[in-house]
């Protein structure tokens, strides 16, 4: 970490859910599932390179009461997948990072 060009610190890594839906007995039809990622980045003397930034992902998952072993094994896989996502939406983000050139040093005249 001394030699570190840069310092990824997460500030959040959150997984939520909210009803979409119901059916017309009152039971959940469908749910919106989030994952949220937030982060910044900085150099190796804590400058701030990207400021606190949040990635936030959101897919639908269909629910039956029938099938709820297997919705919670897609659910799961859901979230892995947005995971992955965010892990590939941080690193473009890393890559497109470009450090202004230092100054020259001020001559001693």
């Amino acid at each position: 970490p001394k030699e570190a060009e840069a310092k990824l610190e997460i500030l959040q890594r959150e997984r939520t859910r909210e009803v979409l839906s119901l059916n017309v007995s009152g039971r959940v039809r469908e749910y919106a599932i989030f994952y949220n990622f937030r982060f910044r980045l900085l150099d190796a003397d804590n400058q701030i390179l990207i400021p606190p930034s949040e990635i936030r992902l959101r897919r639908t998952l269909t629910y039956s009461e029938t099938e709820a072993l297997s919705k919670e094994r897609e659910e799961e896989t859901l979230y892995r997948d947005m995971e992955n996502e965010a892990v590939i939406l941080l690193m473009q983000r890393l890559v497109a990072i470009r450090r202004a050139p230092t100054p020259p040093p001020a001559s001693p005249n």
